[in-house]
């Protein structure tokens, strides 16, 4: 796998969560259930997920919101945007290294 380069913009905060082999970076806000999560809680939810088990695809399937992640464990990346790309991600893969950001500015 390719060497993950973050680069977020300024225009957004985001937070990032690592435990263990996995990392993950969040921006925005989103609901599940009945609880509304910011970027810092969103990235715990992912996390927390993740490590029972449950896919980032299934994850993110129940969140609704305005949102973007970057998800990283082990050999594996994941990125997600909520169903309407309010947040949109952009990569680019530069030799071994894939530069991913919230600004396509920023990784070219």
């Amino acid at each position: 796998m390719s060497r993950l380069n973050f680069v977020p913009s300024v225009h957004r905060d985001w937070s990032t969560l690592r435990i263990g082999s996995r990392s993950v970076h969040v921006t925005g806000w989103a609901i599940v259930g009945n609880q509304s999560l910011s970027s810092e809680s969103l990235a715990q939810h992912i996390i927390t997920q993740a490590q029972s088990g449950q896919s980032i695809s299934r994850i993110l399937s129940g969140i609704d919101g305005n949102f973007a992640v970057v998800f990283e464990a082990q050999d594996r990346l994941f990125l997600g945007v909520d169903i309407i790309r309010s947040i949109p991600l952009f990569y680019r893969n530069s030799g071994n290294t894939l530069m991913v950001s919230d600004d396509i500015r920023s990784i070219y």
